[in-house]
């Protein structure tokens, strides 16, 4: 999981042909996080089911 946020990283390019990307969006995202002091955690769903990001933001 700790590789999905590397910069031009694609989990499985198999499922993704049809679809243009490089791989940025996590990596972006989670530096702009990182510039407002804010944490991003990925894990996986129970059972398998899909992915969980989550965001965590310091108040004050």
């Amino acid at each position: 999981l700790n590789t999905l946020s590397r910069p031009f990283y694609r989990e499985d390019s198999a499922r993704n042909t049809k679809t243009q990307g490089s791989g940025l969006g996590l990596s972006i995202s989670q530096l702009i996080f990182i510039n407002h002091n804010a944490t991003m955690k990925i894990e996986n769903k129970l059972h398998g089911t899909g992915l969980v990001i989550s965001v965590c933001f310091q108040v004050g």
